[in-house]
């Protein structure tokens, strides 16, 4: 069955298969190795569609498609790092919830916890408008009471 245009193609796990060698060779490698560093491209290159797929399912939810994947793949590097294939699991299984957990954590941190009305949010934005456009108004001097009056009578109009 050919996939849906515009959408990504599923990921199996036998797609991936030729990377087990890989993890391998990478935990087995000394930390100073050069040869590490070049595996450790290989796989996070070779994985770099999962993090794409994980990141597609988070969009929508007010940040840029771009953002999330750069988060992904930051979650894709943390689990490359730290899987250890000796405790026999897949390493999908394993990266899967990382990068999941490392957007999760970034919705977290840059987002607020509590939802502004939009009138208030409107208010706002007006606000500053008239802000910043005080100093051309009043030669210099700043009266935010004054300037704040004449907006909320304006915009009961």
């Amino acid at each position: 069955m050919a996939p849906l245009a515009g959408r990504p193609e599923a990921t199996s796990p036998d797609e991936y298969a030729h990377l087990g060698t890989l993890h391998w060779r990478y935990a087995q490698a000394a930390a100073d190795d050069p040869e590490r560093q070049r595996l450790r491209d290989q796989l996070i290159n070779g994985y770099l569609r999962v993090a794409g797929n994980i990141a597609r399912r988070f969009t929508g939810r007010g940040e840029p498609l771009e953002d999330l994947v750069q988060v992904a793949i930051i979650g894709l590097i943390h689990a490359v790092d730290r899987f250890e294939p000796a405790r026999g699991a897949d390493f999908l299984s394993f990266a899967v919830p990382t990068i999941t957990g490392e957007i999760r954590s970034y919705f977290r941190d840059h987002s607020s916890s509590t939802r502004i009305p939009r009138r208030l949010q409107a208010v706002h934005i007006a606000i500053r408008r008239t802000l910043a456009e005080l100093p051309s108004n009043s030669g210099g001097r700043r009266d935010p009471a004054r300037s704040l009056t004449g907006w909320a009578c304006q915009s009961r109009k």
